[in-house]
């Protein structure tokens, strides 16, 4: 512990009843913080810094000795990203690497019945179904987000894109709500979705057995489980039996 390094400032502020400070107090030696990422409560990463030899896009040192700041990643900075944990799930949100615990299993299975509708309607429509894919939504703030399943209308090509990820929102994108969502995260998510050319979004609530479809000129509606949800004419033809994704 050293009394003139991080724990000066509290020494300072204790006065004993003779104006000297009363105890000897300290903080650890410093051993440099050595962390990759930063995360907060709930799995959000706060922020990310590059290793000691690399270059990342974005800040760094703020100029105050032993002081860091956030450094924010570009798209091609998280595509290069070579640390993975297998608990959990990564976004880039503005700059910040976000992660998520892996789906439940009833998550996996509303996944899967809504992604095979929709690959039954594609199969004879130049249309192609991802289930989480990366798509490109911003270079500044670097933002790139992986819909639980999208459809993707006509051909487009991820040829020479970082991660090999389609630029720009899918037609649709469907995202199905996890107890570890905020509606200030689902919010966030759906508006960069519409801002970045998608012309439905699916907001799945496995509990509640709704779907809320949101479109670019700022009108929803709410689909309930014993109602049909149809792809308007984005998806023309496209007709689900909400009982049976809820089942």
């Amino acid at each position: 512990m050293v009394q003139n390094g991080t724990g000066r400032r509290a020494w300072a502020s204790i006065r004993g009843l003779e104006g000297e400070p009363p105890l000897s107090i300290g903080g650890k030696t410093g051993t440099g913080d050595n962390r990759r990422y930063q995360y907060a409560a709930g799995g959000a990463a706060t922020g990310a810094r590059p290793p000691r030899d690399a270059h990342c896009a974005g800040r760094g040192r703020d100029g105050v000795r032993g002081r860091n700041v956030t450094t924010l990643l570009s798209v091609a900075d998280y595509a290069e990203l070579a640390e993975h944990d297998e608990r959990y799930v990564t976004e880039l949100v503005r700059g910040v690497v976000v992660r998520e615990p892996r789906p439940r299993h009833r998550h996996g299975q509303i996944q899967v019945e809504i992604a095979f509708q929709l690959r039954a309607w594609a199969g004879t429509r130049d249309a192609s179904v991802t289930v989480e894919s990366g798509y490109i939504l911003s270079d500044d703030p670097a933002t790139v987000r992986g819909p639980d399943v999208a459809v993707v209308l006509g051909s487009r090509s991820s040829d020479g894109q970082p991660g090999g990820w389609l630029r720009g929102a899918p037609d649709l994108a469907v995202e199905i709500l996890s107890p570890s969502d905020t509606s200030t995260a689902v919010h966030q998510k759906t508006l960069q979705y519409l801002e970045a050319g998608a012309r439905l979004v699916w907001i799945v609530d496995p509990d509640a057995r709704t779907v809320t479809i949101y479109r670019p000129d700022g009108s929803a509606n709410l689909v309930r489980a014993h109602e049909v949800l149809t792809g308007e004419d984005v998806l023309p033809g496209l007709s689900v039996d909400l009982s049976d994704v809820m089942q």
